[in-house]
């Protein structure tokens, strides 16, 4: 089974997995809604720190 920070890729070869809008960068952690990956820079908290953090995309589409 791959681990939680690499894709398991069928060659063998496991990658970090990386942001959705920058692959350049390895991802830290998934959009609450959307189940993406993203780095630091593109996840949100739009409701508090306790809440499961969002990407910038799924949280104006939640704000209206």
């Amino acid at each position: 089974m791959p681990s939680a920070q690499t894709d398991g890729r069928k060659d063998g070869t496991d990658m970090p997995h990386s942001c959705a809008d920058h692959p350049s960068l390895r991802a830290t952690g998934a959009c609450g809604q959307c189940g993406h990956l993203f780095c630091t820079d593109c996840l949100v908290y739009p409701f508090g720190d306790s809440r499961p953090p969002m990407c910038v995309s799924c949280a104006l589409a939640a704000a209206g």
